[in-house]
This record gives C-alpha cells, structure tokens and sequence, in this order.
C-alpha cells in the first residue's frame, strides 16, 4: 500500500504542471486518487454496512425512521427531539449505540475512536466504516440540512461566532484560512466557508467521510475539526461535541445545494 500511495502522489505533482488554476488541481487530483483507491473505499462502504447491523444501528432512527439511511446524511446535521440537541450524524450513532447498550455517549465515542492517530483513523476505525456506509447512501444528493428550529438556529449562531473568533496561544480563527477563496495551507487550496454555494469557489466538506492517501487514514468531518482546533492550539475537541457539530451544521448550510461527492479520497 505504502508504495502505492508515494506512486500516485509522485504522479499527480508531475500531472499539474501546465495548469495554473488551483480548483481545477484539485479537481483533477482527486479524480486521479479515486482511480486508485476507489475499490477500497467500496470495500470501507461493504464493511460499514455489516458493522451497521452488528451495533443494532437497523432500530436508530436518523430522521427517516428506523433503520433508514437513504438521503439521511444530506439532511444532518439536525435537531433530534429524543436528545434534545443539534447532531451530526456521527454523534447520533454514538448516541443510539449508548441507547442500546447502556453506556454513555462519550464512552461510546472514547471507544470508538480510540485508533485516532494524528491525521486520521489508522487502520479505519468502526465509526469510520459506519459513516463511509451511510454517507454512501446520500451520494449525488444535493445538501440541505435543517435550520428550522429553534436549537438548530441557535447552533448557527454559537458556529458562526467560533468561525470568526480568534483565541488560543496564536490568536487564530477558522476564517483565518476559510474565509476567503484562492487561500492555501503549503499546495493545498482551502476551503471558503463566509460565501455560501455556489458563489465560493472551493468548498470540500461534501467529501467526508475520506480516505487520505499520504497518512493512509480515515477521516470524517469531527476529525477534520479536531485537527483544525489541535493546529490552532486549542483544547481537545472530543467526539460528540455540541461545537463540532454545530460547525459541522454551519459549513453544511453554506454548502446548502452543493451534492455530496462522499466517501471520498484526498491527499
């Protein structure tokens, strides 16, 4: 595996050298990894689905009704009145594993979670294979998560102002890097979370749950937040969190449109 993944990274540095616009590498990169690992991110998809049953996961319902996944993950996250809370998807399969087993959520999520290294789940944790299962059946689907209760505009609100606010020992913010197009970390072209679809340019989280082929890991969206709050310097974003997934709920409504491209891979 490993040597596959330096080919394929090798290939696609040399593949964009004539063409200057950064989305359109983007673009083209992520086509050229699909090529490569698309059959082991069906064989995540396959593996989710049989943990799916495993964890009773048929009797959670994720706004559909019981046990269906079908278009789910476009419409998360959501307020659930049986919680009381906004939640990302996620966070509602810890919560209906708690449900059934007794636990707590954030023994559930601990436990699930307990293979995160750095840039993702190595090997792919079972949550992992889970969400890349149920994000499979929302493909193609145009997001359109729902902000129409009270809780949910509540966690609009609470996201926004942790997008803009800058805190922590470097005085850094999530706009600092997602509030604008044609920005960068190194190579890579970051997302525009202040302008909604389609008007940014680039906006990547309709690709989570993804497979980074440079850690060879696993990622879906709270990893992806946690690793930004680690870059910044700020406490521990545990799983589950009401923050995450209110961020998660804020850049999901600026995508709002946008069809989800997941499970995915990137660099």
């Amino acid at each position: 595996m490993r040597g596959k993944v330096l080919l394929t990274l090798c290939l696609l540095g040399f593949s964009f050298a004539e063409d200057q616009d950064p989305v359109k590498h983007v673009q083209e990169q992520r086509r050229m990894l699909r090529e490569a690992f698309g059959l082991l991110i069906e064989q995540y998809i396959e593996e989710g689905k049989e943990l799916f049953k495993k964890y009773g996961l048929d009797k959670c319902d994720f706004g559909a009704g019981p046990g269906v996944v079908k278009g789910v993950a476009a419409r998360l996250p959501r307020y659930f009145p049986d919680a009381d809370r906004v939640m990302s998807l996620e966070t509602r399969i810890y919560y209906c594993i708690a449900k059934s087993t007794g636990k707590t959520m954030q023994e559930v999520a601990s436990e699930m979670t307990k293979n995160w290294q750095g840039p993702g789940s190595r090997p792919p944790s079972d949550i992992d294979k889970i969400s890349f299962y149920i994000v499979s059946e929302s493909r193609g689907m145009k997001i359109e998560p729902s902000v129409s209760h009270p809780k949910e505009k509540e966690a609009l609100k609470v996201a926004e102002a942790i997008f803009y606010k800058r805190w922590g020992a470097l005085d850094f913010s999530c706009a600092v890097c997602h509030a604008g197009d044609g920005k960068r970390i190194r190579l890579q072209q970051t997302s525009n979370y202040a302008d909604p679809y389609p008007r940014a340019k680039q906006q990547d989280a309709n690709i989570y749950p993804i497979f980074r082929a440079a850690s060879e890991a696993t990622q879906f969206f709270h990893h992806r937040w946690a690793d930004c709050f680690w870059q910044m310097r700020l406490p521990t974003l545990l799983p589950g969190s009401l923050i995450s997934d209110a961020l998660t709920l804020y850049v999901y409504n600026m995508m709002r449109g946008k069809p989800i491209e997941a499970p995915n891979v990137s660099r």
